[in-house]
Protein backbone atom coordinates (compact mmCIF):
# COMPACT_ATOMS: atom_id res chain seq x y z
CA UNK A 1 0.00 0.00 0.00
CA UNK A 2 2.98 2.08 0.29
CA UNK A 3 3.58 2.16 -3.19
CA UNK A 4 0.41 3.70 -4.31
CA UNK A 5 0.61 6.76 -1.68
CA UNK A 6 4.53 7.27 -3.41
CA UNK A 7 2.74 6.82 -6.31
CA UNK A 8 0.24 9.72 -5.94
CA UNK A 9 3.04 12.12 -4.10
CA UNK A 10 5.12 11.89 -7.15
CA UNK A 11 2.22 13.44 -9.68
CA UNK A 12 2.31 15.66 -6.43
CA UNK A 13 5.72 16.61 -5.93
CA UNK A 14 7.11 16.17 -9.76
CA UNK A 15 4.45 16.74 -12.16
CA UNK A 16 1.65 19.27 -10.45
CA UNK A 17 4.44 21.75 -10.14
CA UNK A 18 5.51 21.86 -13.49
CA UNK A 19 1.98 22.42 -14.93
CA UNK A 20 1.50 25.46 -12.40
CA UNK A 21 4.36 26.92 -14.04
CA UNK A 22 3.46 25.90 -17.44
CA UNK A 23 -0.44 27.76 -16.60
CA UNK A 24 2.11 30.68 -15.42
CA UNK A 25 1.75 30.61 -11.68
CA UNK A 26 4.12 32.07 -9.67
CA UNK A 27 7.41 30.26 -7.70
CA UNK A 28 5.46 31.86 -4.43
CA UNK A 29 1.92 29.79 -5.63
CA UNK A 30 3.59 26.72 -5.60
CA UNK A 31 5.28 27.62 -1.97
CA UNK A 32 1.99 28.18 -1.01
CA UNK A 33 0.42 24.68 -2.81
CA UNK A 34 2.94 22.82 -0.67
CA UNK A 35 2.38 24.20 2.50
CA UNK A 36 -1.32 24.16 2.23
CA UNK A 37 -1.39 19.81 0.61
CA UNK A 38 0.32 19.20 4.25
CA UNK A 39 -2.39 20.29 6.59
CA UNK A 40 -5.03 18.14 5.82
CA UNK A 41 -2.28 15.67 6.96
CA UNK A 42 -1.34 17.52 10.21
CA UNK A 43 -4.82 17.38 11.11
CA UNK A 44 -5.87 13.83 10.61
CA UNK A 45 -2.70 11.64 10.47
CA UNK A 46 -2.55 11.28 14.80
CA UNK A 47 -6.70 10.62 14.51
CA UNK A 48 -6.34 7.95 11.20
CA UNK A 49 -3.76 6.03 13.17
CA UNK A 50 -6.08 5.78 16.06
CA UNK A 51 -9.38 5.17 14.89
CA UNK A 52 -7.75 2.38 12.47
CA UNK A 53 -7.52 -0.33 15.29
CA UNK A 54 -11.23 0.07 15.71
CA UNK A 55 -12.63 0.49 12.03
CA UNK A 56 -9.52 -1.74 10.71
CA UNK A 57 -7.25 -1.35 7.86
CA UNK A 58 -9.37 -2.24 5.23
CA UNK A 59 -12.02 0.62 5.55
CA UNK A 60 -8.82 3.38 5.37
CA UNK A 61 -7.38 1.69 2.40
CA UNK A 62 -10.19 1.27 0.70
CA UNK A 63 -11.49 4.63 1.25
CA UNK A 64 -8.00 6.67 0.71
CA UNK A 65 -7.34 5.16 -2.70
CA UNK A 66 -11.20 5.46 -3.71
CA UNK A 67 -10.97 8.90 -2.63
CA UNK A 68 -7.60 9.45 -4.78
CA UNK A 69 -9.56 7.27 -7.69
CA UNK A 70 -12.58 9.96 -7.45
CA UNK A 71 -10.14 13.36 -7.32
CA UNK A 72 -8.19 11.89 -10.38
CA UNK A 73 -11.36 11.45 -12.41
CA UNK A 74 -12.15 14.89 -11.72
CA UNK A 75 -9.23 16.27 -11.84
CA UNK A 76 -8.98 14.66 -15.27
CA UNK A 77 -12.05 16.51 -16.57
CA UNK A 78 -10.91 19.85 -14.80
CA UNK A 79 -9.40 21.95 -17.14
CA UNK A 80 -8.70 24.98 -14.67
CA UNK A 81 -5.30 24.90 -13.06
CA UNK A 82 -6.55 26.43 -9.48
CA UNK A 83 -9.67 23.97 -9.46
CA UNK A 84 -6.97 21.35 -10.01
CA UNK A 85 -4.93 22.23 -7.06
CA UNK A 86 -8.01 22.74 -5.05
CA UNK A 87 -8.68 19.19 -5.78
CA UNK A 88 -5.08 17.82 -5.02
CA UNK A 89 -5.48 19.44 -1.76
CA UNK A 90 -8.67 18.16 -0.59
CA UNK A 91 -6.96 14.14 -1.93
CA UNK A 92 -4.53 15.01 0.57
CA UNK A 93 -6.84 14.08 3.20
CA UNK A 94 -7.71 10.79 1.10
CA UNK A 95 -3.62 10.21 1.61
CA UNK A 96 -4.39 10.96 5.69
CA UNK A 97 -6.08 7.96 5.39
CA UNK A 98 -3.29 6.15 4.17
CA UNK A 99 -0.51 7.17 5.51
CA UNK A 100 -0.33 6.86 8.81
CA UNK A 101 -1.31 3.15 8.83
CA UNK A 102 1.32 1.43 6.00
CA UNK A 103 3.72 0.39 8.70
CA UNK A 104 1.35 -0.50 11.52
CA UNK A 105 -0.74 -2.67 8.83
CA UNK A 106 2.91 -3.95 7.87
CA UNK A 107 3.68 -5.27 11.12
CA UNK A 108 0.41 -6.51 11.84
CA UNK A 109 0.88 -8.89 8.98
CA UNK A 110 4.49 -10.16 9.69
CA UNK A 111 5.25 -12.47 12.50
CA UNK A 112 7.54 -10.62 14.81
CA UNK A 113 10.56 -13.17 14.09
CA UNK A 114 10.01 -12.12 10.74
CA UNK A 115 10.01 -8.30 10.59
CA UNK A 116 13.87 -8.21 9.82
CA UNK A 117 13.45 -10.37 7.47
CA UNK A 118 10.29 -9.05 5.13
CA UNK A 119 10.94 -4.94 6.39
CA UNK A 120 13.39 -4.41 3.49
CA UNK A 121 11.07 -5.35 1.06
CA UNK A 122 8.43 -3.81 2.70
CA UNK A 123 10.39 -0.10 2.71
CA UNK A 124 11.79 -0.46 -0.67
CA UNK A 125 7.80 -0.79 -2.06
CA UNK A 126 7.89 3.29 -0.93
CA UNK A 127 10.60 3.46 -3.81
CA UNK A 128 9.17 1.22 -6.41
CA UNK A 129 5.82 3.62 -5.93
CA UNK A 130 8.03 7.57 -6.78
CA UNK A 131 9.50 5.21 -9.67
CA UNK A 132 6.20 3.82 -11.19
CA UNK A 133 4.14 7.08 -10.60
CA UNK A 134 6.88 9.61 -12.59
CA UNK A 135 7.83 6.88 -15.52
CA UNK A 136 4.18 5.89 -15.78
CA UNK A 137 3.41 9.38 -16.14
CA UNK A 138 6.10 10.60 -18.11
CA UNK A 139 4.99 7.83 -20.60
CA UNK A 140 1.48 9.02 -21.12
CA UNK A 141 3.22 13.13 -20.97
CA UNK A 142 5.00 11.85 -24.18
CA UNK A 143 2.41 11.31 -26.27
CA UNK A 144 -0.77 13.18 -24.63
CA UNK A 145 -1.55 16.10 -23.20
CA UNK A 146 -0.86 16.96 -19.62
CA UNK A 147 -4.37 15.85 -19.05
CA UNK A 148 -3.87 12.41 -19.02
CA UNK A 149 -1.24 12.35 -16.01
CA UNK A 150 -4.48 12.38 -13.61
CA UNK A 151 -5.61 9.81 -16.60
CA UNK A 152 -2.99 7.45 -15.46
CA UNK A 153 -3.30 8.61 -11.62
CA UNK A 154 -6.86 7.22 -12.09
CA UNK A 155 -5.91 3.67 -13.17
CA UNK A 156 -3.13 3.24 -11.02
CA UNK A 157 -5.30 4.35 -7.88
CA UNK A 158 -7.92 2.23 -8.84
CA UNK A 159 -5.53 -0.67 -9.05
CA UNK A 160 -4.60 -0.16 -5.35
CA UNK A 161 -8.19 0.16 -4.77
CA UNK A 162 -8.64 -3.30 -5.74
CA UNK A 163 -5.65 -4.33 -3.64
CA UNK A 164 -7.16 -3.05 -0.74
CA UNK A 165 -10.46 -4.66 -1.27
CA UNK A 166 -8.45 -8.28 -0.48
CA UNK A 167 -7.72 -7.13 3.09
CA UNK A 168 -10.38 -9.68 4.74
CA UNK A 169 -12.91 -7.14 6.27
CA UNK A 170 -12.05 -8.18 10.00
CA UNK A 171 -8.01 -7.13 9.82
CA UNK A 172 -7.60 -4.87 12.39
Amino acid sequence: MATGVEVWWSLVYIYVPLFMIKNNLSDSSVALFFSLIIVPLVILENKVGNLSSKKGFRFFFVGGFLGLVLISLFLFFTSNIIYQLVLIVIGSVFVSFLEPIQDTFFFKQVLTSDEEKYYPLFSSSADLGGFLGKFVIAAFLLFLPNKYAYASMFFMMLFFVFMALRIPKNKK
